[in-house]
């Protein structure tokens, strides 16, 4: 299900990660904190959507600033939406999912 954004339609990363689990039940996601400054956490995170073969991967990175309370949260959904879109996943607008896009305009203030 995708939502509508200023006119774009964008899947949001829980959609995604169901349709990753309906057609991929042998895979697996691991999401990582490679970076926790001050400032700035970064995550990452890998999709293999088969275990059987685990040297097809995918992957997605993202960072947030730490600027309000829901930081790794929304840095850990947007890696793993990101990750998904590469698996082509939810990519009917774009690699960014709904969530990316909703908080970008919240913070353009848009």
């Amino acid at each position: 299900m995708a939502v509508n954004l200023h006119g774009v339609d964008y899947v949001t990363v829980k959609e995604r990660v169901k349709e990753f689990h309906e057609l991929y039940p042998n895979g697996a996601i691991s999401t990582k904190i490679l970076h926790n400054g001050e400032k700035e956490i970064i995550f990452k995170t890998v999709v293999i959507p088969d275990m059987d073969r685990p040297e097809r991967v995918f992957t997605g990175m993202a960072s947030e600033l730490k600027n309000d309370e829901w930081c790794v949260e929304k840095g850990e959904t947007s890696s793993c939406g990101r990750a998904m879109a590469f698996l082509n996943i939810g990519i009917e607008a774009g690699i960014a999912s709904a969530d990316d896009m909703d908080s970008f305009h919240q913070k353009s203030g848009d």
